[in-house]
């Protein structure tokens, strides 16, 4: 299998398929406000449960869920 954004690399875009982290967090909308004013860019959705998915500077996925 190659390796490519599905398999492990960061992806050049917000993928909430590929390999990432999780961080369960107290107030999602919080956080989406927070990555707002800042000027990243995020994912928000409900992919099973309510989640934010956003990149690190170094490109990879980090998942944050309500706790």
């Amino acid at each position: 299998m190659p390796i490519d954004e599905t398999t492990g690399r960061p992806p050049t875009r917000i993928v909430p398929t590929t390999t990432h982290v999780a961080f369960h967090i107290d107030d999602l909308d919080a956080a989406e406000a927070s990555f707002r004013e800042r000027g990243f860019v995020y994912l928000r959705g409900q992919f099973g449960v309510e989640q934010i998915f956003v990149q690190d500077p170094s490109g990879n996925l980090i998942e944050l869920t309500p706790y």
